[in-house]
């Protein structure tokens, strides 16, 4: 597509949604890509100054009430808790002021819910109370006697000590990772069989750089954001541009739209249906 075109189709979005569109929304259109706008205008808001669109919710500080006030016309649009990429698809703020004032997406519902109970005559979200209620109560019980449904719910978990992953054929790593740090640590011993030479880790975004063979003979850049899940990726308020893919443990977002590694797949569980070591 052209620069003309592309600016067509994001100012005929935003006459559709009322708003600036996201960057999801942008890329969910026909022909337009994270490349596209790299390539085009250098990125996502070089792309909207270009099309005269506000730059709502980037970069302005935004106070605790409007964001959850924002959360709330969400949850009316579904009529349920929005999880994190609903919201990002939907709201009109980035993930990364909730992130900021909350320490993660599972707190915005419990701090919305302390705050109607301290307001109870505020008639704002008289009309979602009830969800958020019933939302925390089925968060809380879960946190203390297991998902429903696990056989293992009953069991107690003694404190202090440390938990295992489901074990798993590796020749380095006897146990499925449980948060990031395992992920990087397992990709590492996969790496060169997956096509990938590491050429740099860092602690700020994205965390892996590396170069990767496209084909027999070829080698071409990458940079890699390591998460746990794949969802992580909204919830830790990551920009689409600046990284290629993603590698995690378990892809819980199937629109995401940059490639996604889940390494569950390729080093699976002792016992699943393709075990197999590398």
């Amino acid at each position: 597509m052209t620069k003309e075109e592309v600016i067509a189709s994001i100012e005929k979005c935003a006459e559709e949604l009322g708003r600036t569109p996201k960057r999801l929304e942008i890329c969910n259109l026909p022909g337009i890509s994270r490349r596209t706008l790299v390539r085009l205008f250098g990125g996502f808001r070089e792309a909207l100054v270009a099309c005269r669109l506000p730059l709502e919710g980037m970069g302005h500080p935004v106070g605790q009430e409007d964001l959850l006030l924002d959360w709330v016309r969400v949850a009316r649009e579904l009529k349920k808790v929005p999880n994190s990429a609903e919201y990002d698809f939907r709201g009109k703020f980035s993930l990364r002021p909730f992130n900021r004032l909350f320490g993660n997406w599972g707190n915005v519902a419990v701090e919305l819910f302390k705050w109607m109970r301290n307001e109870p005559e505020d008639e704002r979200w008289s009309d979602v109370m009830g969800m958020v209620a019933a939302y925390v109560e089925k968060a809380e019980l879960n946190r203390t006697s297991g998902h429903k449904g696990d056989r293992t719910s009953g069991l107690h978990f003694r404190t202090g000590e440390p938990q295992y992953g489901a074990p798993i054929r590796s020749a380095v790593m006897t146990y499925a990772p449980l948060n990031e740090a395992g992920v990087l640590f397992l990709f590492a011993t996969v790496a060169r069989e997956l096509g990938f030479s590491i050429l740099r880790l860092q602690t700020a975004y994205p965390d892996c750089e590396a170069m990767r063979e496209v084909k027999q003979g070829r080698q071409q850049r990458v940079h890699i954001e390591l998460e746990y899940e794949s969802r992580n990726y909204l919830e830790h308020g990551h920009p689409l541009d600046g990284c290629d893919l993603i590698v995690c443990w378990i892809n819980n977002w199937p629109e995401c739209p940059l490639e996604v590694i889940e390494l569950s797949r390729i080093v699976p569980v002792i016992g699943s249906q393709n075990d197999f070591a590398l």
